[in-house]
């Protein structure tokens, strides 16, 4: 019986996730899916595709048009994305786009005209529901005709979303670290004393080691949540 449940519950495999996790999450966030971008005229030309990725000048953009709070199952705030419409240079299509807050400050706020050249480069993204709802109704006051105009927009912010993968990876490789100092610690004295494993059997130091790792392992994947939105 103590047998089965000890093989139920091997630490082995949650410290072996843990590290799995933690290499896939860094090496997802040092893939440049916008190296290989195409030239952002034929998402002005086309419509946006999905899963590439896009780069060049704009001389046209609107302030921002729309502000989304992103609660993670709707009750934990994840931060607020904003949404620019880029306009092409001959003023007959438009993409969406994902940036910061200020991104709109490279434009002038009554001609929506560059201020000087502003280069942008980033990966097609999908977006929410409520925003599609919203870029919906103006693509049919723009009259625009072109194809995922209200569905995808160009991720400025993808390369940030890079570096947070990363930062996320080695989060579980840390607390990697502290699952495997925990077992390590409590292996001998539980065998030993034929201990169950309980919280209230665990010292204070083993308490301790045992929350850290669990918080940083919860941060880790809030992070590497936040990374995908």
């Amino acid at each position: 019986m103590y047998k089965n449940s000890d093989k139920k519950a091997n630490p082995l495999v949650l410290i072996l996730v843990c590290l799995g996790l933690g290499i896939g999450i860094i090496i997802s966030g040092f893939v440049k899916t916008s190296s290989d971008a195409l030239d952002l005229n034929e998402a002005f030309n086309y419509g946006i595709g999905k899963d590439n990725s896009y780069e060049g000048d704009i001389k046209y953009c609107s302030q921002c048009v729309f502000e989304y709070s992103y609660r993670l199952y709707y009750i934990i705030p994840m931060g607020t994305e904003y949404y620019y419409i880029a306009v092409s240079d001959d003023e007959s299509s438009a993409v969406v786009l994902r940036a910061d807050k200020d991104f709109g400050d490279s434009f002038d706020k009554d001609t929506s005209t560059a201020f000087s050249t502003v280069h942008i480069k980033g990966k097609v993204s999908s977006m929410p529901s409520e925003v599609r709802s919203r870029f919906t109704e103006i693509k049919n006051e723009m009259h625009l005709d072109q194809p995922n105009f209200e569905r995808y927009c160009i991720d400025l912010l993808s390369d940030r979303n890079s570096r947070l993968r990363i930062i996320s990876g080695i989060g579980f490789l840390i607390a990697d670290v502290f699952l495997a100092w925990f077992f390590i610690k409590t292996k001998s004295r539980f065998e030993e004393y034929n201990l169950k494993h309980s919280f209230s059997n665990y010292s204070k130091s083993e308490k301790v080691i045992s929350l850290t790792g669990f918080i940083i392992s919860l941060a880790s994947l809030l992070l590497f949540i936040y990374s995908l939105v």
